[in-house]
């Protein structure tokens, strides 16, 4: 059978019969996390965890500082500034060789930016690592 052919102005090549293509490649759904699709920072949340970020420095002084909040108030304007609306800063410091920072966004995207961002920083001569965490844990007050 003669194939008919496109004009150029219309991209050129041959008219063939439409729909008749077949998606390969993707993600089924189905099985135990269908609905949590696990990225490169795992779950995606409005939450967010910073590991390393505080190891070795004097927390007390730090998240007191000089009155006006100290370091959580630092780091909830730079992360507003920078990736979206912060909800709440958090730091457990129920381990004391290597505090949590948690940063809760009003947004998913702000959080994808921030994680997105921040993995592999530098703050303070410490590397972070930045992972979503799981928002309900989180507001339960379940830090591990």
């Amino acid at each position: 059978e003669k194939q008919k052919k496109k004009p150029d102005s219309e991209g050129g090549g041959f008219v063939g019969p439409g729909g008749r293509g077949k998606i390969i490649g993707g993600k089924k759904k189905g099985g135990v996390d269908a609905d949590a699709e696990l990225g490169k920072f795992g779950a995606m949340s409005e939450v967010i965890i910073l590991r390393g970020m505080m190891d070795g420095m004097d927390l007390d002084a730090e998240i007191e500082g000089s009155g006006d909040g100290g370091i959580m108030q630092e780091i909830g304007e730079e992360c507003g500034e920078k990736y979206g609306r912060v909800e709440r800063v958090f730091i457990d410091r129920s381990s004391p060789a290597s505090a949590l920072v948690f940063v809760k966004f009003t947004s998913q995207l702000s959080a994808l930016r921030a994680v997105n961002a921040l993995e592999g920083r530098v703050f303070n001569g410490n590397t972070i690592s930045a992972r979503f965490f799981d928002t309900d844990k989180f507001e339960k007050g379940q830090y591990a």
